[in-house]
């Protein structure tokens, strides 16, 4: 079973007040917390044997089917791009960090950075599909994306 958390959300921050306002995040059955994921991801799911961070900057993407593990999403979302950012705080906290497998699976399209949204529903379209990259990133990203790059 896929699960969500938040993680890196203390009580006071910007994020959780939204949330709370937006509707109360106590009532969603999301766990939350001001820890950081590889301290959180280890409280709220003691099966997951890896935690991968996703990082387009990653040198190895994911492939075939999903394995039981915590996918960190988002790891840093900034409104610009820093180059490295994801794989080196990965790197840091000593967890692994892989790429979606845009370029294997879709070629040389116009995009290799997708929205937290989006990288959501490929990986819950990829844990329900037995592995099939090209449908689940089809199906996440947008068509006006899926044209293709310059080489």
């Amino acid at each position: 079973p896929l699960g969500l958390g938040l993680s890196h959300a203390p009580p006071d921050g910007d994020i959780m007040q939204r949330l709370t306002s937006a509707g109360g995040i106590d009532n969603w059955p999301v766990p939350h917390s001001s820890d950081s994921f590889e301290i959180a991801a280890r409280t709220w799911w003691d099966f997951a044997p890896f935690i991968c961070m996703l990082s387009p900057d990653a040198d190895e993407p994911l492939d075939g089917e999903l394995l039981p593990g915590v996918y960190v999403i988002g790891g840093l979302c900034d409104y610009r791009r820093v180059t490295n950012a994801t794989r080196d705080l990965a790197e840091m906290r000593g967890v692994r960090c892989r790429r979606l497998p845009i370029r294997e699976n879709l070629g040389n399209i116009s995009v290799e950075i997708l929205t937290v949204d989006q990288v959501a529903i490929t990986l819950l379209e990829v844990a329900n599909n037995g592995g099939d990259w090209t449908a689940a990133l089809t199906a996440a990203i947008p068509p006006r994306k899926l044209t293709l790059g310059q080489p």
